[in-house]
């Protein structure tokens, strides 16, 4: 899509109870007021805590989450795009190949 970017192939076996969490750099960038970054050890640490979750209430918390952090209100809008999409895969194991 863009002549200087790079990509690279990912390939996984998906396993019932997985969860994939796809996000735009807004969610990583998303800063407090002291203009921390919210960062993807904190992505991490809410996936890790928050499991139990279907994948709309770990949507809507995550959201929430992410509006306390920057003391932000979702009325109020954010400094840059927030895009999250999150799947649960119940299935049969298989093989997927991200690119």
């Amino acid at each position: 899509m863009f002549d200087e970017a790079t990509y690279e192939a990912l390939e996984l076996i998906l396993e019932p109870g997985d969860r994939y969490l796809l996000y735009a750099d807004g969610v990583l960038e998303t800063a407090d007021s002291a203009q921390e970054q919210f960062g993807a050890d904190r992505v991490r640490r809410f996936m890790e805590t928050n499991k139990q979750l279907s994948a709309d209430d770990f949507a809507e918390r995550f959201l929430a989450e992410l509006s306390r952090w920057s003391g932000q209100t979702t009325e109020q809008g954010q400094q840059d795009d927030i895009t999250l999409l999150v799947v649960d895969f119940k299935g049969k194991p298989v093989r997927d190949v991200c690119r």
